[in-house]
């Protein structure tokens, strides 16, 4: 039998078909992005159904551009660059060197914007970047698609921060537009404190409010000084003179001029009575040298009278009334013990007026003691339905696009 030939061809292998490529989905670039979003060197290829779902300025376009460049925005006086259809093949850089050195900035709020839109986390460490993405959002009418995200980066970045001190106007505008309660109030009760209320960044709306509330708390703090002044009125000598320490010790530190209530030194004076467990501070060296020397010369008189023979002293017997006269004077001497004792109680009384203003003290150099359960600004505001209306809404001016 003949051996089996074998092939001398080569076996061809059917290989399995090759997997089709998925699309990138890594922000800022995907690859099947349709529009191109150009600011200096950073270049951005997102969707058009991301982009028109979620801000109004694309949706606004009876057609979408596929090319947008940041370039200066003379519309608005609020922000400086917006993304504009390209028209040229620039990368958004302008050629004013003015604007330049704001342009950084611009990049990072406008970036921030389509981070937030994508829900990926941005960089933000002060109030500032807050505020600034909070108005760009309100040029391109995004709020709502990036409210969220947003407050909870605020929020995080807040913790054990000094952002609501630092600039509470600025988180005041941001609290605004976000209609979030907890920023709003907490920027407020800061706002309120610093008496900021002609700053640029407060709504207008909110101003009157702003306004209202720090007249209150003047109220609130004057009312309390007046229950402190009170506690100093005096009946006996040791008294007199412990209430006429805690008042010099009041004239020192807040000059007796006119002012607002709210000011740093009535805080700081306040704050300082508050936290007060001795009284040593208190003790005025003069006065109570003073006291010091009565006391001892009273101690002295009676030590000297009693060294004498009770029968040469008294060979002819004092009155009733010189006798009392005698104990009374010696019942009115004053000493430092008494002084302290009666300071210590003076101090209870005044601690207790004043604790009202510290309820919640954030220990930020001014008085936080307001607390504001609304109604918020945004909730009387309503569409021509009647229904509660987005302030964004209310303030948007945003023209309808064309296509460029």
């Amino acid at each position: 039998m003949s051996p089996i030939k074998r092939s001398t061809s080569p076996v061809t292998e059917t290989a399995p078909p090759a997997k089709k490529a998925k699309a990138a989905n890594d922000f800022p670039l995907f690859d099947d992005g349709d529009v191109t979003i150009c600011m200096g060197n950073l270049i951005m290829k997102l969707h058009s159904k991301t982009l028109r779902g979620s801000c109004e300025y694309f949706a606004n376009f009876e057609e979408l551009p596929t090319r947008f460049v940041l370039k200066p925005n003379t519309a608005s006086y609020a922000e400086s660059y917006i993304l504009v259809p390209a028209t040229s093949d620039g990368n958004g850089v302008s050629d004013n060197e003015a604007q330049k050195d704001n342009f950084e900035d611009a990049l990072t709020v406008n970036e921030n914007i389509f981070r937030l839109l994508y829900h990926k986390p941005i960089s933000c460490t002060t109030q500032t970047p807050f505020s600034e993405i909070t108005a760009l959002a309100k040029v391109y009418g995004c709020i709502d698609a990036i409210r969220d995200d947003l407050i909870t980066a605020l929020l995080r970045v807040s913790l054990g921060s000094q952002m609501f001190r630092d600039g509470p106007d600025r988180l005041l505008y941001t609290g605004y537009y976000l209609r979030d309660k907890a920023i709003f109030t907490e920027a407020l009760v800061h706002t309120v404190g610093q008496r900021k209320c002609d700053s640029e960044y407060i709504p207008g709306n909110v101003k009157g409010l702003v306004t209202k509330c720090v007249a209150e708390l003047e109220d609130k703090v004057g009312q309390c000084w007046e229950a402190a002044i009170r506690c100093c009125e005096a009946d006996t000598i040791s008294n007199a003179v412990a209430a006429t320490l805690l008042r010099q010790y009041l004239d020192k530190r807040i000059p007796c001029i006119l002012g607002s209530p709210l000011r740093t030194e009535v805080y700081n004076v306040f704050a300082a009575l508050h936290r007060m467990e001795d009284v040593k501070v208190l003790l005025e060296i003069d006065l109570m040298t003073q006291v010091d020397t009565i006391d001892d010369a009273l101690g002295a008189g009676v030590s000297f009278l009693r060294s004498f023979d009770a029968d040469r002293l008294f060979e002819i017997e004092p009155s009733g009334d010189t006798q009392r006269s005698i104990n009374k004077g010696l019942d009115c001497g004053v000493s430092r013990d008494e002084v302290v004792e009666e300071l210590s109680d003076i101090l209870k009384q005044v601690q207790y007026s004043i604790k009202p203003l510290f309820k919640g003290d954030r220990n930020v150099g001014y008085f936080t003691c307001f607390q504001f359960e609304g109604p918020f600004p945004w909730e009387s505001l309503t569409d021509s339905s009647g229904n509660g209306a987005h302030p964004q809404m209310l303030c948007s001016d945003q023209p309808r696009f064309a296509t460029v």
